[in-house]
C-alpha cells in the first residue's frame, strides 16, 4: 500500500483513550478562544467570504462558510498551536473542520468529534513530517498548507463516520488538491482556509459517492515507496494531539523562545528598558532569515521580527496579546530595536526541530543578563488553567467580553453530541 493508504488505515483503526480525548477537548477550547479573539481582527477575510458565501438569505450555518471563516481566522491570528517537529499548525484548521461539519452529524457522540480532532492532528503532522517538515520551508513550501486538504479529509471522514474504503476515497480526493507555496498576508490566510475547504469537500464528496484516483494516492508527495523516503515517524512518536505546542501570545513561533527568555529575565530581575545597552539574540540557523527584521512595515513583519518582539516585551508587554498587531514604531521602540542583534547559533540545532530554542544576552551598565529558553512560555502546559489565562489576555486586549472565555470552556468541556458545536450560543461566541 502507498504511504497515504497505510496512514489512513492506521488512523481509521486508532482508538482514543482518556489522555487523547482529554487533549482533544482542550484543543477545541484553545481553537474556540483563538476564533473568539480573532473575530475582532478580520483584515480582508470578511470581504472575500462575503463575496463567496453571502447569497440572499445566506446564514452563518453554511458548512463551507464556517470552514473557511474559522480556518482563516485561526491561522491569521498567529496564536494558534504549532507542532514543532513537523512545522505545522494543525489546531484551528482541524477544529474548524469538526465545527463546520457538526450540523451533518448532530447526534454523533462527543467522542467521535474528539477522535476526529486527534486523527486530524495526526494526519497533518505525519504527512508534513513525511515530506520533510521544517526542511520544507527552505524549499518555499508551507507545510501546513501543503497537507491541510488531507488533514481535513481525515478529520471530516471521522466526523461523518465513513467506513475505511470511503475514507480512503476522501483522502485520494484531497491528495489531488495538494497546495504548497505560501502567499503574502492576507491572501495567506485565505489560501490556508482554501486548503482546509478542499479537504472538507473531499470528505463530504466521498460520503456522497465521489471517488478519487488511486494513482494520486501512490504519487502523493513522491512517497510511493520507490525510493524508501518515508520519514513519517521521525520525531513523531508521541500522539500529535498531546505533543503540539500551545502559543502563549501572538507571534511567529520562531521568535517566541527569545521573547519568553526576556520575559523571564524581566520577571526575575529589576531590568528596565532604559537599562538596556545591547541585546544579542541567538536562534537556530534555519530561523535567522525569517526573524532578523530590523525594519518593521507590515503586520507580518511585526509578528516575525525578533527585534520588534523584544521591544514590545520591554515596553508594552500587553501588546504581545494584540492580534491586530499594527506596527507601532515610535522613538522608544526604534531605539530598542536598533540595540538588538540577531545571529544564528549552530549549537541550537542539537534537538532541532523538536525544540526551537533561543539564547538571549542583555548588556546593561552593571553587567550582562543571560536567558536561555528551550521552549516558549507554557507551550507544553495543555491545561484548562493555562488556556483560560491565555484566553482572558487575548480577549481583554481585543476588547472582547472576557466572560466568554469561561462560557467557551463550559461548552467545549461539557458537550456530549456534535449538535453542541452548531448551537447558536456557541456559534455566537466564536463568530459574531
Amino acid at each position: 500500500m502507498s504511504f497515504l493508504e497505510t496512514l489512513t488505515d492506521e488512523l481509521f483503526n486508532q482508538r482514543g483513550d482518556g489522555a487523547t480525548n482529554g487533549a482533544a477537548r482542550l484543543r477545541l477550547y484553545d481553537a474556540s478562544l483563538v476564533w473568539g479573539a480573532s473575530r475582532h481582527r478580520r483584515v480582508a477575510t470578511p470581504s472575500v467570504i462575503e463575496a463567496l458565501f453571502a447569497a440572499p438569505g445566506e446564514e452563518r450555518s453554511s458548512i463551507a462558510r464556517r470552514a473557511v471563516e474559522l480556518a482563516a481566522w485561526g491561522r491569521s491570528s498567529e496564536v494558534d498551536d504549532i507542532h514543532l517537529a513537523s512545522c505545522t499548525t494543525p489546531g484551528t484548521g482541524v477544529c474548524a473542520t469538526v465545527v463546520a461539519l457538526a450540523p451533518l452529524a448532530p447526534d454523533a457522540p462527543a467522542e467521535r468529534a474528539l477522535a476526529a480532532v486527534a486523527a486530524g492532528y495526526e494526519a497533518m503532522t505525519r504527512c508534513a513530517g513525511a515530506l520533510g517538515g521544517a526542511e520544507l520551508l527552505a524549499r518555499g513550501v508551507w507545510p501546513s498548507r501543503a497537507v491541510a486538504p488531507i488533514a481535513a479529509a481525515v478529520t471530516g471522514a471521522t466526523v461523518l463516520n465513513l467506513d475505511l474504503a470511503t475514507t480512503v476515497e476522501a483522502v485520494a480526493l484531497a491528495a489531488g488538491s495538494e497546495i504548497q507555496g505560501a502567499l503574502r498576508e492576507p491572501a495567506r490566510e485565505i489560501s490556508y482556509a482554501q486548503a482546509i475547504l478542499a479537504g472538507v469537500v473531499a470528505a463530504v464528496g466521498a460520503a456522497h459517492g465521489l471517488r478519487g484516483d488511486a494513482a494520486t494516492l501512490a504519487a502523493w508527495g513522491h512517497l510511493d515507496g520507490r525510493d524508501g523516503d518515508d520519514r513519517s515517524s521521525t520525531d513523531l512518536s508521541e500522539p500529535a494531539v498531546l505533543s503540539t505546542a500551545i502559543k502563549p501570545f501572538c507571534g511567529a513561533r520562531q521568535t517566541l523562545a527569545a521573547t519568553t527568555a526576556l520575559l523571564d529575565i524581566i520577571a526575575t530581575s529589576s531590568l528596565r528598558s532604559v537599562d538596556v545597552r545591547r541585546v544579542r539574540v541567538a536562534v537556530p540557523p534555519p530561523h535567522l532569515a525569517m526573524v532578523d527584521r530590523p525594519r518593521v512595515v507590515t503586520r507580518l513583519d511585526a509578528i516575525t521580527s525578533a527585534q520588534y518582539q523584544v521591544a514590545l516585551a520591554l515596553l508594552r508587554p500587553e501588546d504581545l496579546y494584540d492580534l491586530e498587531r499594527t506596527p507601532v514604531v515610535d522613538e522608544q521602540i526604534s531605539l530598542l530595536m536598533r540595540l538588538v542583534e540577531v545571529r544564528a547559533a549552530p549549537e541550537l540545532m542539537e534537538n532541532f526541530p523538536r525544540e526551537w530554542g533561543a539564547v538571549l544576552e542583555i548588556d546593561t551598565d552593571t553587567g550582562t543578563l543571560l536567558g536561555h529558553a528551550r521552549a516558549a512560555q507554557n507551550e507544553r502546559d495543555l491545561s484548562v488553567t493555562n488556556l483560560r489565562t491565555k484566553g482572558e489576555r487575548l480577549f481583554a486586549r481585543a476588547g472582547a467580553t472576557t466572560e466568554d472565555v469561561a462560557a467557551l470552556e463550559d461548552l467545549t468541556q461539557s458537550f456530549t453530541v456534535l449538535r453542541t458545536l452548531a448551537d447558536p450560543q456557541y456559534v455566537e461566541r466564536i463568530t459574531r
